[in-house]
Protein backbone atom coordinates (compact mmCIF):
# COMPACT_ATOMS: atom_id res chain seq x y z
CA UNK A 1 0.00 0.00 0.00
CA UNK A 2 1.44 3.45 -0.94
CA UNK A 3 1.28 6.54 1.56
CA UNK A 4 -1.64 8.87 0.92
CA UNK A 5 0.39 12.96 -0.41
CA UNK A 6 -1.23 14.29 2.55
CA UNK A 7 -3.01 13.05 5.84
CA UNK A 8 -6.01 15.04 4.35
CA UNK A 9 -6.17 12.39 1.28
CA UNK A 10 -5.92 8.87 2.83
CA UNK A 11 -4.70 6.20 0.61
CA UNK A 12 -7.35 4.14 -1.60
CA UNK A 13 -7.86 0.73 -1.50
CA UNK A 14 -7.93 -1.56 -4.38
CA UNK A 15 -11.29 -2.54 -3.04
CA UNK A 16 -12.21 0.75 -4.23
CA UNK A 17 -11.16 0.30 -7.74
CA UNK A 18 -9.51 -2.82 -8.04
CA UNK A 19 -8.55 -2.14 -12.17
CA UNK A 20 -5.93 0.79 -11.10
CA UNK A 21 -2.30 -0.48 -11.32
CA UNK A 22 0.45 1.23 -9.34
CA UNK A 23 0.82 4.36 -11.11
CA UNK A 24 -3.23 5.41 -11.56
CA UNK A 25 -3.36 3.31 -14.61
CA UNK A 26 -5.45 0.09 -16.25
CA UNK A 27 -3.76 -3.19 -14.43
CA UNK A 28 -2.01 -5.16 -17.07
CA UNK A 29 -4.47 -7.73 -16.87
CA UNK A 30 -6.06 -9.63 -19.98
CA UNK A 31 -9.60 -11.43 -20.01
CA UNK A 32 -8.06 -14.81 -18.43
CA UNK A 33 -6.74 -12.94 -15.31
CA UNK A 34 -3.44 -12.78 -16.45
CA UNK A 35 -0.93 -11.10 -17.43
CA UNK A 36 -0.90 -9.50 -20.26
CA UNK A 37 -2.59 -5.88 -22.77
CA UNK A 38 -5.23 -4.46 -20.73
CA UNK A 39 -8.62 -6.02 -21.92
CA UNK A 40 -11.35 -3.65 -23.19
CA UNK A 41 -13.57 -4.13 -20.69
CA UNK A 42 -11.31 -2.92 -17.90
CA UNK A 43 -10.27 -0.35 -20.05
CA UNK A 44 -13.80 1.13 -20.59
CA UNK A 45 -14.70 0.24 -16.72
CA UNK A 46 -11.44 2.38 -15.77
CA UNK A 47 -12.19 5.65 -17.63
CA UNK A 48 -15.72 5.45 -16.60
CA UNK A 49 -15.19 5.13 -13.01
CA UNK A 50 -12.29 7.80 -13.44
CA UNK A 51 -14.84 10.05 -14.84
CA UNK A 52 -17.54 9.36 -12.16
CA UNK A 53 -15.06 10.14 -9.45
CA UNK A 54 -13.27 13.24 -10.18
CA UNK A 55 -12.00 13.91 -6.84
CA UNK A 56 -10.86 10.29 -5.93
CA UNK A 57 -9.33 10.30 -10.08
CA UNK A 58 -7.02 12.99 -8.37
CA UNK A 59 -5.84 11.34 -5.49
CA UNK A 60 -4.85 8.43 -7.78
CA UNK A 61 -3.05 11.17 -10.03
CA UNK A 62 -1.40 12.13 -6.85
CA UNK A 63 -0.43 9.13 -6.01
CA UNK A 64 0.99 8.01 -9.35
CA UNK A 65 3.21 11.36 -9.18
CA UNK A 66 4.29 9.70 -5.91
CA UNK A 67 5.27 6.88 -6.37
CA UNK A 68 7.30 7.70 -9.55
CA UNK A 69 9.08 10.06 -7.62
CA UNK A 70 9.96 7.55 -4.63
CA UNK A 71 10.89 4.96 -7.31
CA UNK A 72 12.21 6.58 -10.51
CA UNK A 73 14.06 3.48 -12.10
CA UNK A 74 10.54 1.23 -11.10
CA UNK A 75 9.00 3.92 -13.14
CA UNK A 76 11.02 4.44 -15.76
CA UNK A 77 10.66 0.57 -16.38
CA UNK A 78 7.12 0.19 -16.23
CA UNK A 79 6.79 3.63 -18.57
CA UNK A 80 9.13 1.40 -21.04
CA UNK A 81 7.02 -1.35 -21.20
CA UNK A 82 3.97 0.52 -21.22
CA UNK A 83 5.94 2.30 -24.28
CA UNK A 84 6.57 -1.22 -26.04
CA UNK A 85 2.99 -2.19 -26.13
CA UNK A 86 1.26 0.47 -27.07
CA UNK A 87 3.65 2.19 -30.38
CA UNK A 88 -0.02 3.33 -31.70
CA UNK A 89 -1.21 4.95 -28.48
CA UNK A 90 2.19 6.75 -28.27
CA UNK A 91 2.48 8.55 -31.52
CA UNK A 92 -1.55 9.11 -31.47
CA UNK A 93 -0.56 11.00 -27.62
CA UNK A 94 2.79 12.69 -29.43
CA UNK A 95 0.18 13.76 -32.21
CA UNK A 96 -2.34 14.72 -30.00
CA UNK A 97 0.01 16.97 -28.39
CA UNK A 98 1.99 18.49 -30.76
CA UNK A 99 -1.52 19.75 -32.47
CA UNK A 100 -2.64 21.70 -29.09
CA UNK A 101 0.99 23.28 -28.48
CA UNK A 102 1.00 23.71 -32.20
CA UNK A 103 -2.64 25.31 -32.49
CA UNK A 104 -1.41 28.19 -29.46
CA UNK A 105 0.87 30.49 -29.80
CA UNK A 106 1.34 31.22 -27.03
CA UNK A 107 2.53 27.29 -25.84
CA UNK A 108 4.58 27.35 -29.32
CA UNK A 109 6.16 29.99 -27.97
CA UNK A 110 7.11 29.07 -24.50
CA UNK A 111 8.15 25.57 -25.73
CA UNK A 112 10.29 27.14 -28.42
CA UNK A 113 12.06 29.09 -26.00
CA UNK A 114 12.05 26.04 -23.44
CA UNK A 115 13.80 24.18 -25.63
CA UNK A 116 16.52 26.89 -26.38
CA UNK A 117 17.21 27.35 -23.04
CA UNK A 118 17.84 23.68 -21.77
CA UNK A 119 19.79 23.18 -25.21
CA UNK A 120 22.16 26.47 -24.20
CA UNK A 121 22.04 25.08 -20.07
CA UNK A 122 22.98 21.58 -21.67
CA UNK A 123 25.84 21.92 -24.03
CA UNK A 124 28.14 19.00 -22.84
CA UNK A 125 25.77 16.63 -22.14
CA UNK A 126 23.74 17.00 -26.03
CA UNK A 127 27.86 16.81 -27.47
CA UNK A 128 28.68 13.73 -25.66
CA UNK A 129 24.93 12.71 -26.36
CA UNK A 130 25.96 13.26 -29.88
CA UNK A 131 29.19 12.00 -30.06
CA UNK A 132 28.16 8.55 -28.11
CA UNK A 133 25.57 7.73 -30.74
CA UNK A 134 28.08 8.60 -33.93
CA UNK A 135 30.64 6.48 -32.48
CA UNK A 136 27.58 3.95 -32.22
CA UNK A 137 26.71 4.10 -35.86
CA UNK A 138 29.58 5.70 -37.21
CA UNK A 139 29.38 3.11 -40.76
CA UNK A 140 25.76 2.91 -40.67
CA UNK A 141 25.51 7.19 -40.45
CA UNK A 142 28.96 7.31 -43.25
CA UNK A 143 26.85 5.31 -45.66
CA UNK A 144 23.88 7.15 -45.52
CA UNK A 145 25.42 10.49 -45.81
CA UNK A 146 27.48 9.12 -49.00
CA UNK A 147 24.00 7.92 -49.86
CA UNK A 148 22.09 11.01 -49.69
CA UNK A 149 25.13 13.00 -51.24
CA UNK A 150 25.07 11.01 -54.46
CA UNK A 151 21.00 11.31 -54.68
CA UNK A 152 21.04 15.16 -53.87
CA UNK A 153 24.39 15.62 -56.10
CA UNK A 154 24.39 13.15 -59.33
CA UNK A 155 20.33 11.53 -58.73
CA UNK A 156 22.14 7.96 -58.47
CA UNK A 157 22.86 5.66 -55.69
CA UNK A 158 25.71 3.58 -54.53
CA UNK A 159 24.97 0.77 -56.30
CA UNK A 160 24.74 2.78 -59.25
CA UNK A 161 28.39 4.26 -58.99
CA UNK A 162 29.68 0.50 -57.88
CA UNK A 163 28.06 -0.56 -61.16
CA UNK A 164 29.93 2.62 -63.06
CA UNK A 165 33.11 1.73 -61.56
CA UNK A 166 33.10 -1.71 -62.42
CA UNK A 167 32.42 -1.15 -66.17
CA UNK A 168 35.37 1.26 -66.39
CA UNK A 169 37.60 -1.17 -64.55
CA UNK A 170 37.91 0.24 -61.18
CA UNK A 171 40.06 2.70 -63.51
CA UNK A 172 40.31 6.12 -63.91
CA UNK A 173 37.83 7.23 -67.50
CA UNK A 174 40.71 9.49 -68.52
CA UNK A 175 44.53 8.38 -67.01
CA UNK A 176 43.16 4.57 -66.71
CA UNK A 177 44.98 4.79 -63.72
CA UNK A 178 43.78 2.04 -61.00
CA UNK A 179 41.53 3.21 -58.13
CA UNK A 180 44.64 1.64 -55.63
CA UNK A 181 46.73 4.29 -56.13
CA UNK A 182 44.22 7.29 -55.03
CA UNK A 183 43.30 7.48 -51.46
CA UNK A 184 39.82 9.19 -51.89
CA UNK A 185 37.36 7.55 -54.18
CA UNK A 186 37.28 8.67 -57.74
CA UNK A 187 34.51 11.64 -58.51
CA UNK A 188 31.85 11.88 -60.47
CA UNK A 189 31.73 13.89 -63.54
CA UNK A 190 28.65 15.22 -65.00
CA UNK A 191 27.64 17.48 -67.45
CA UNK A 192 26.80 21.24 -65.72
CA UNK A 193 24.24 21.78 -68.57
CA UNK A 194 22.02 18.66 -68.35
CA UNK A 195 23.50 17.24 -65.51
CA UNK A 196 23.81 13.82 -66.69
CA UNK A 197 26.68 11.50 -65.34
CA UNK A 198 29.32 11.04 -67.39
CA UNK A 199 31.63 8.66 -65.63
CA UNK A 200 34.26 8.27 -62.56
CA UNK A 201 37.77 10.79 -62.46
CA UNK A 202 40.45 10.02 -60.29
CA UNK A 203 41.06 13.89 -58.11
CA UNK A 204 43.86 15.39 -61.12
CA UNK A 205 41.49 14.59 -64.21
CA UNK A 206 38.33 15.52 -62.57
CA UNK A 207 40.11 19.16 -61.57
CA UNK A 208 41.96 19.50 -64.86
CA UNK A 209 38.70 18.71 -66.65
CA UNK A 210 36.98 21.31 -64.72
CA UNK A 211 39.61 23.99 -65.60
CA UNK A 212 39.48 23.37 -69.46
CA UNK A 213 35.62 23.61 -69.69
CA UNK A 214 36.00 26.59 -67.34
CA UNK A 215 39.04 28.05 -69.91
CA UNK A 216 37.12 26.18 -73.32
CA UNK A 217 38.10 28.87 -75.17
CA UNK A 218 41.23 29.66 -74.14
CA UNK A 219 41.94 26.00 -74.23
CA UNK A 220 40.68 26.26 -78.50
CA UNK A 221 42.87 28.72 -78.98
CA UNK A 222 46.24 26.84 -77.02
CA UNK A 223 45.29 23.59 -78.99
CA UNK A 224 45.88 26.08 -82.13
CA UNK A 225 48.45 27.35 -81.49
CA UNK A 226 50.02 24.24 -81.02
CA UNK A 227 48.62 22.35 -83.97
CA UNK A 228 49.90 25.65 -86.06
CA UNK A 229 53.25 25.28 -84.69
CA UNK A 230 53.37 22.20 -85.30
CA UNK A 231 52.43 22.57 -88.86
CA UNK A 232 54.95 25.26 -89.43
CA UNK A 233 57.34 23.32 -88.27
CA UNK A 234 56.93 20.45 -90.29
CA UNK A 235 56.90 22.63 -93.56
CA UNK A 236 60.13 23.95 -92.88
CA UNK A 237 61.86 20.55 -91.87
CA UNK A 238 60.71 19.87 -95.69
CA UNK A 239 61.67 23.09 -97.23
CA UNK A 240 65.25 22.30 -95.55
CA UNK A 241 65.25 18.67 -96.92
CA UNK A 242 64.23 19.83 -100.06
CA UNK A 243 67.36 22.56 -100.22
CA UNK A 244 69.74 19.85 -99.50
Amino acid sequence: MLESTSASQPALSAREHPSLGPLGEAADVDAGGGAGKPAPLVISRTMAWLRAHPEKAKQYQARSRLWAKTHPEKGRAYTKVWRERNPEKVKQMAKTRWSKDHADPAKREKKKFDAKAWREANRDRIAEYKARLYQENRDVERVRHRERALQSKFGISIAEYDRRLAVQGDKCGICRRPQTQFKTRFAVDHDHETNQVRGLLCIVCNVRLGWLEAQSEETHATIVYLENWKLEYLIAQRRADHVQ
